[in-house]
């Protein structure tokens, strides 16, 4: 192999494992960790045919692929195993070369095996999971589930997974279970209340967890759902609603509140609690012991809050503008943990409308909530995976530049001052790598306040105006007036349309129009942005979002991983739809605040 001895210097130091082959598959040179990696010695290897050396090679992966590169002239990246006497997982990057074949490799095996250990983890968290659970593609096609999933539904195995999972809904809930799920597909989890029917007909009322699954290259593959039974407590939740409606007639018969209250809430497990507008409980069922250790005298007369995490405060009461509302809190045990507790809070008015109590039933969701956090940290355990990659990946290649303009330097070459600023200007990148990064780790908004939100796009739509003019851009604001109230942080807000439009822009190289648009859905405010430009390949548009997936030449790929995490923060979602060669349209949705509904 002819090389100069600085580049001789440098492949030797790397820390990849590193040889090269000649037309008739004889080693010509190898590096110290080829050595390392291949449990030889280079003096036995170098002049040695590869077949000869290796034979378990022969009619695997490696002898395919590296024929294919000497034949054909392509590059060619993949991981697989050799057996026996290595036996060790290796990726490898095969790379045709004047000699013939040049291939750089680095050993995988503890990677892999880890990964083996967190998928038998994984696979059991998901048969012994307490809950309904299963795995649905993009396409909605149930792909697998876990024995509780057939327990619920009363389908067998064989029954289940030949079924679209639109059949296992209601059919009245069908339109608002199919936009959840496109927005689980889309990277954003959800979490509502639904009922659906099982085989035999029975109404199932349920607690539904979406999470999306990640495929390890920066996409979604599908989803996994987890249902849980919720039907007891919707039994008596029903049970109490009926009993309220019949408050007056049962208080002429019995002529004494408290007596039917009794009635109701003594032989409860759950714990009923009556307490006023302000908060001070007034009664408090006997079930309350079975939940927190405390007895009921000691709870009434107290402030609810005294009994919650203070970081729950906000959700004890019942929300401006609704009647009733289903929270999720930590309650303190008499004994001083904290216990979660699923909370339906009801609003009880008088004769001319005023609010005179709230009554509350209160179950003990520790295990579900647990369950839940179990699985999501699965998932988040993916995603760190995937981003130490990208990271390593995005920082490793100008370390590489820097490294070599010095070993250039170490050997006795001539400084120049443009190595400083190459070396300069890769530091600069790494910099901005992880200045993004931190963004993306901690995007807490910290200044939320009510803001309207066509007020912040019309700023927005000012401020780069003349930029767009400068690309020939016309940008287009499109508002019928009206406020739309949102509760925000409106400078992490700004940043994510000012990131909106310059994609816009940028994806219009020869001008056009960018049209931005607010608008009122129900309870959500609304804000498109629709550009003219080459528009985005589906293959594409599916990694959208993903950190250090990026289209532009010196892009990151953080930035619109960024913006998604704050608008997630604010409650939102964002959704993207293009066409090549038309255009692409991002889609906000923001919550409104309550005292701005119709």
């Amino acid at each position: 192999m002819s090389a100069t001895t600085h580049e001789a210097n440098f492949i030797e130091q790397l820390r990849d494992a590193f040889f090269v082959l000649d037309a008739e598959w004889n080693f010509i040179y190898m590096n110290r960790m080829a050595e390392e990696c291949l449990f030889a010695a280079r003096e036995g290897l170098l002049g040695k045919n590869l077949w000869t050396a290796f034979p378990g090679a022969v009619g695997t992966l490696f002898e395919r692929e590296y024929r294919r590169v000497m034949a054909e002239g392509v590059i060619s990246q993949f991981e697989e195993y050799y057996p026996f006497p290595l036996n060790r997982w290796y990726h490898v990057t095969a790379s045709p070369c004047m000699e013939g074949l040049a291939v750089q490799f680095r050993d995988v095996t503890e990677t892999r095996q880890a990964l083996l250990q967190s998928q038998e983890a994984y696979r059991s968290l998901f048969e012994h999971h307490p809950d309904a659970v299963c795995a649905v593609t993009k396409d909605g096609i149930i792909r697998s589930v876990n024995p509780a999933m057939l327990r619920l539904y009363g389908y067998s195995a064989d029954e289940i997974l030949k079924l679209d999972a639109r059949r296992l809904c209601a059919e009245e809930n069908l339109i608002a279970m199919e936009r959840r799920f496109r927005a689980a597909v889309a990277g954003t989890p959800q979490k509502y209340e639904t009922y659906a029917y099982a085989k035999d007909g029975r109404r199932l009322d349920l607690h539904v967890t979406l999470v999306p699954i990640h495929d390890g290259n920066g996409g979604i593959s599908g989803v996994f759902g987890i249902s849980k039974d919720i039907s007891e407590r919707k039994h008596a939740e029903e049970q109490l609603r009926r009993s309220e409606a019949n408050l007056r007639q049962a208080l002429e018969r019995l002529h004494d509140t408290e007596a039917l209250f009794r009635l109701i809430s003594e032989h409860a497990q759950d714990a009923i609690t009556l307490s006023t507008p302000d908060g001070i409980v007034q009664y408090m069922s006997p079930g309350v012991t079975g939940l927190t250790g405390y007895t009921p005298e000691e709870v009434v007369g107290r402030k609810r809050t005294d009994f919650y995490h203070v970081e729950d405060h906000p959700k004890v009461g019942v929300p401006e503008g609704q009647e009733s509302f289903v929270s999720v809190n930590r309650i303190r045990h008499k004994d001083g943990h904290y216990v979660w507790i699923e909370t339906s809070q009801k609003l009880i008015r008088d004769e001319r409308g005023n609010v005179v109590n709230i009554l509350g039933i209160g179950r003990d969701v520790s295990r579900r909530v647990e369950a839940e956090e179990l699985m999501l940290k699965s998932e988040k355990l993916k995603l760190t995976g995937q981003l130490a990659a990208g990271i390593a990946h995005e920082i490793r290649n100008p370390l590489t530049a820097i490294k070599g303009f010095l070993q250039f330097m170490r050997t006795g070459h001539a400084f120049k001052p443009e190595y400083v600023d190459v070396m300069g200007a890769e530091l600069k990148r790494i910099e901005t790598i992880l200045t993004e990064l931190l963004l993306l780790a901690k995007p807490n908004a910290t200044s939320f306040a009510r803001k309207d939100l066509t007020d912040i796009v019309g700023q927005v739509v000012t401020l780069m105006e003349t930029e767009a003019h400068l690309t020939g851009t016309e940008l287009v604001l499109r508002t019928d007036g009206e406020a739309l109230p949102i509760e925000c942080d409106e400078n992490r807000l700004k940043q994510v349309f000012i990131n909106f439009v310059k994609n816009g822009i940028e994806a219009m190289p020869k001008g056009g129009k960018l049209n931005v648009e607010t608008r009122r859905e129900g309870v959500e405010a609304v804000l498109t942005f629709a550009d003219e430009g080459v528009g985005i390949p589906e293959e594409t548009l599916r990694r959208i979002g993903q950190p250090f997936f990026t289209t532009k030449e010196k892009g990151t790929g953080l930035g619109l991983a960024v913006s998604f995490t704050i608008v997630e923060s604010h409650r939102g979602t964002v959704s993207i739809e293009s066409e090549v060669g038309k255009g692409t349209t991002i889609t906000v949705r923001l919550p409104l605040l309550p005292a701005s509904l119709e």
